[in-house]
């Protein structure tokens, strides 16, 4: 399979699933500090989180984001 049709299968799924991509592609780069727009983003989700386990991973990945790998 090609990057580009990886991306028109990414193009195709449902909105949580595109979700989950852009969070799983997020960790490929544990080493890349994010920018304030994304650190931004982050923060917009943690703070709508209902879910524990989820504001746990959003607080970990600004963390990460932030600071970058250790």
């Amino acid at each position: 399979m090609t990057a580009t049709q990886v991306i028109a299968e990414i193009k195709a799924l449902p909105p949580q699933d595109k979700e989950e991509v852009l969070r799983f592609t997020r960790t490929l780069e544990t080493g890349r500090m994010l920018s304030g727009k994304q650190l931004g983003v982050l923060g917009e989700e943690l703070a709508n989180a209902t879910d524990d386990q989820e504001a746990l991973r959003l607080r970990e990945e600004i963390t990460t984001g932030f600071y970058g790998s250790k």
